[in-house]
């Protein structure tokens, strides 16, 4: 897991190991650009969350993740605030659902999942090819 955030992250691990003395472990990780600093920085802009359940009655998301304990909480909040949802574990069946259910207006997305396509690459291509999400 640690070797997967590093890595993802364009980092490096060192590790020194003496017998008799243990192992100590450095984490190298770029800094980040300083756009990427100011937009964490920035406060965030208001967000209008829908939380009237005659509003969100019958509107449907989808809820991409690859875990399934997580798509399924957030599944049954989004069903508690009276929304319908379809769920997905990987991008390629996300990006399939989006191309045969045309009446999803919300999509929710892990970014870091499995297979070819990221979440990040889901979302690119749902911009460009659902501009109405």
């Amino acid at each position: 897991m640690v070797y997967g955030f590093v890595r993802q992250s364009g980092g490096q691990i060192e590790l020194e190991t003496a017998p008799g003395q243990g192992t100590t472990g450095r984490l190298l990780l770029p800094r980040a650009p300083e756009a990427a600093v100011a937009a964490v920085i920035a406060p965030p802009s208001p967000v209008h969350i829908e939380t009237d359940i005659a509003a969100a009655s019958n509107r449907l998301v989808l809820v991409l993740d690859d875990e399934p304990a997580v798509r399924q909480t957030l599944c049954e909040h989004l069903h508690q605030l009276g929304y319908l949802t379809l769920e997905c574990g990987d991008g390629e069946e996300a990006l399939a659902l989006l191309r045969q259910t045309p009446d999803i207006e919300l999509l929710i997305s892990d970014l870091m999942l499995p297979g070819e396509i990221n979440g990040a690459e889901v979302i690119r291509q749902a911009q460009q090819n659902w501009p109405q999400l």
